[in-house]
């Protein structure tokens, strides 16, 4: 919840800030399953292992926004495929960043 906060917030920022922060999201949701305890340090942790590599983030979470999407086109019918093709690339993008959930600071 506070994640998606923090995107929406920068989405009202001039849309720019809120694209780039968007793999935020996935990153710490990923962090928590992972067995992070707290979910506001998580978050921090997900924002460390994204600023790395902000650029390929915004990259990854934007092709898999336009996949998932894609769906919505095909009457609905096609987000059966599609909706979890992208909740698999954001896993695999969030284990990239984060090496497996260890954060290298």
């Amino acid at each position: 919840l506070v994640a998606s906060i923090i995107v929406s917030i920068g989405y009202m920022l001039c849309i720019l800030p809120g694209l780039l922060i968007m793999a935020l999201v996935p990153t710490a949701a990923y962090l928590v399953a992972a067995g992070e305890q707290d979910g506001i340090h998580a978050i921090k942790r997900a924002w460390e292992a994204i600023k790395g590599n902000l650029l390929g983030a915004f990259l990854c979470m934007l092709v898999l926004g336009i996949i998932g999407n894609l769906g919505l086109i095909l009457c609905f019918v096609g987000i059966i495929i599609t909706l979890p093709m992208a909740f698999i690339g954001s896993y695999h993008m969030a284990k990239q960043l984060t090496d497996g959930g260890t954060v290298s600071a």
